[in-house]
This record gives structure tokens, C-alpha cells and sequence, in this order.
């Protein structure tokens, strides 16, 4: 069962679209800034076209939370599939969890925005279909995380070329 709300979070990136865009796109990328604090991730492939389909791992890595999986016990596996792309402005994923609990299952849209501002890219993300097992401040929480994750992630490749 998923509910009607959203969660949301935004950062501004010192980089352009461009860059982030990029790395919306790079299956080794999405496996380093998606998981947030006390996880790890993992992408085995990644079809970045519309209708492309990707499945991504995220471990639990912390003993506090190891039981806390969805898939197993510190293990969360969702499939995803590109709704939208925009190129340097927007992606919309799809995405399910691999489970056999009820309150898990069914599709969440998360949509990737990014705007040019003076000193940087604001990027924000917004989940909607939720499902209901999962508490909307910790929701909110690994949100944030992931975009600190994707801002250190561009801001240092940014400053490698």
C-alpha cells in the first residue's frame, strides 16, 4: 500500500546541470551517492534511455539496522525503469521493492530536477507513491543524505577536469 505523499529534499550543487545530469546517468556513480548514511549500493546495470530499466542494492551496513531490510534482512533491492529524461534538467525513475511484504510493494516515482542558479545547480528530488511502511521523516532523512552524497560526488569530479 503506498500513500499519498510526497517527500522531498534539495541542495545546491557547485557545478553545471551538465555535470549532474552525467551523473544521474552512471550506474558507478548512482552506487556511490545514492545510499545514504550507513549503507552501501550497488547497480548492475543501468539502460539510460526512456524505458530503460536498472536494478539497484542497497546493503545495511550498520549493525543497528541490518534487520531492517526490505528484501532481506539488511538488504533492499528495487527495480527501476526511466519514465522521463530531460536532458541537463530532469529524470523521472520509477521503482519497486524486490519483497513479499504487502506494505512494501507497488511503484514510487522519484523525480531528479535541476536548475542553473548564480552559484551553482539546485537539485531536488521528489518522491511521491510511498509506500506506507516507510516513515516519512527517515524517508525525508535518506534523502537529504543522498544529496549530500551526489553534491560531494560532482563537486570532486567537478574539480578533477
Amino acid at each position: 500500500m503506498f500513500q499519498a505523499r510526497m517527500d522531498t529534499a534539495k541542495v545546491i550543487i557547485k557545478a553545471k546541470p551538465m555535470l549532474i545530469y552525467q551523473a544521474l546517468l552512471n550506474p558507478e556513480a548512482i552506487a556511490a551517492w545514492l545510499p545514504p548514511k550507513g549503507m552501501t549500493g550497488s547497480v548492475d546495470y543501468f539502460e539510460p534511455f526512456e524505458g530503460g530499466t536498472f536494478p539497484i542494492s542497497l546493503s545495511y551496513e550498520e549493525p543497528a539496522f541490518q534487520s531492517a531490510g526490505k528484501t532481506r534482512d539488511n538488504l533492499d533491492v528495487t527495480r527501476g525503469t526511466i519514465q522521463k529524461l530531460v536532458r541537463d534538467e530532469r529524470m523521472v525513475w520509477e521503482t519497486e521493492f524486490i519483497t513479499a511484504e504487502p506494505n512494501l510493494t507497488g511503484k514510487m516515482s522519484m523525480t531528479w530536477s535541476l536548475r542553473a542558479r548564480e552559484k551553482g545547480t539546485e537539485v531536488s528530488v521528489v518522491c511521491e507513491n510511498i509506500p506506507e511502511a516507510i516513515e516519512k521523516s527517515i524517508h525525508e532523512e535518506g534523502l537529504k543524505e543522498t544529496l549530500i552524497n551526489l553534491k560531494k560526488w560532482c563537486e570532486g569530479e567537478e574539480t578533477k577536469k
